[in-house]
């Protein structure tokens, strides 16, 4: 795509799986937007928590805001179904994708 003259190439995406286990008592610790219909946009990752748990364990492969989970547990394309999943589910195996931003080519 050419935006002002300048070529802008896709932005890289990176991916992985985060997997948490719930238990009485324990919240995420994240709050996510359901804008797009097809994911969940992570827009708060709390200080306390299963996420931040995860984040701690595994620095490399951190949720963070902005981050968008794709599927949960083999459900994907329909935020709803993402978020019960999130909600039902006593394990959850989400595959979260970050986007490493837009590349300007001069």
């Amino acid at each position: 795509m050419i935006v002002d003259g300048l070529l802008s190439l896709p932005a890289i995406a990176k991916e992985w799986t985060v997997v948490l286990k719930k238990h009485p008592g324990a919240s995420l610790g994240m709050d996510v937007d359901m804008c797009d219909a097809s994911s969940l946009i992570v827009y708060v990752v709390c200080e306390t928590g299963l996420v931040a748990d995860w984040n701690q364990a595994n620095p490399a492969k951190s949720v963070q805001k902005g981050d968008r989970i794709i599927e949960v547990n083999q459900k994907k394309g329909d935020a709803w179904a993402l978020a019960h999943e999130c909600i039902d589910s006593p394990e959850l195996r989400m595959q979260v994708q970050r986007s490493e931003g837009c590349i300007l080519k001069l």
